[in-house]
């Protein structure tokens, strides 16, 4: 999980919750797919795996994280599948980053602006823009 995206349930087959959880589960894995998404989707089973559960601090069932190249994102949001599949979606957009330098805007405008796909936020006080854009 520390390359790409993936979109995790950790769970245990005991659990209530899991297994109500479960159809949507494939559900989602399944219009991700077909939406030719770069989302992974998986799920852990924490009684099989508990070093993993350990290491991610999984102390409920069911937890859902998303991981994008090694960031780690705990879902808190409605177990439904449209809300499910809209959060993957969000966070399998873009990232931000700065461009530290003109030389490197030059490359990116020129590599990315005729495709639509460059945005720019010019400012003086990037930090407090950037926790804007974050949340």
């Amino acid at each position: 999980m520390h390359d790409g995206h993936w979109f995790v349930e950790f769970y245990a087959p005991w659990c209530g919750h899991c297994k109500k959880l479960q159809p949507t589960w494939d559900q989602v894995g399944a219009l991700l797919a077909d939406k030719a998404s770069r989302v992974n989707v998986g799920r852990v089973d924490c009684t099989r795996f508990s070093e993993v559960a350990h290491k991610l601090s999984i102390n409920g069932f069911p937890t859902i994280k998303y991981f994008r190249n090694g960031e780690e994102f705990t879902y808190e949001g409605d177990r439904s599948r449209d809300a499910l599949i809209d959060y993957a979606l969000k966070l399998e957009g873009p990232e931000i980053r700065l461009i530290p330098n003109s030389d490197i805007y030059a490359r990116l405008y020129k590599e990315h602006y005729l495709k639509g796909g460059l945005f720019i936020l010019i400012s003086d006080d990037g930090e407090s823009h950037l926790n804007v854009i974050t949340q």
